[in-house]
């Protein structure tokens, strides 16, 4: 009985081990272009005011982020959130730096509270 047991046991255990060494496809839902745009508002730099840009700079587009509260019961919209949607639109736009110049609140048919960020998007060359 212990010599059945022992060599079931080292059966098992054998077979366990080659198993784990089989070829094991791993497959995923993440997808590498939403990594890339998830990631993309930290590629655009932030910048107070237009003085604070560097020399060789080039006017992209005024950009928009919000941030909308769709039902009171909802999470609040918050600025953060408006301001890296804007960052993001700059991104599109192939823009590495922004100026926000304002963001506003407002309430609309869909949003029980909207937050809109406003920014000048720009092209820099950093010196």
């Amino acid at each position: 009985m212990k010599k059945h047991l022992s060599t079931l046991l080292v059966s098992s255990s054998l077979l366990i081990l080659l198993s784990s060494c089989s070829n094991y496809s791993f497959t995923s839902n993440l997808d590498k272009e939403n990594i890339k745009n998830y990631f993309a508002p930290t590629s655009v730099t932030i910048y107070k005011n237009n003085t604070q840009l560097p020399k060789i700079k080039e006017y992209i587009a005024a950009v928009e982020g919000e941030s909308c509260q769709i039902k009171i019961s909802d999470a609040s919209a918050n600025k953060i959130d408006a301001r890296t949607q804007a960052r993001r639109n700059a991104y599109n736009l192939k823009a590495n730096a922004v100026v926000f110049t304002g963001c506003t609140q407002a309430q609309t048919k869909q949003c029980a509270q909207l937050i809109i960020c406003y920014a000048k998007a720009y092209q820099v060359q950093e010196q």
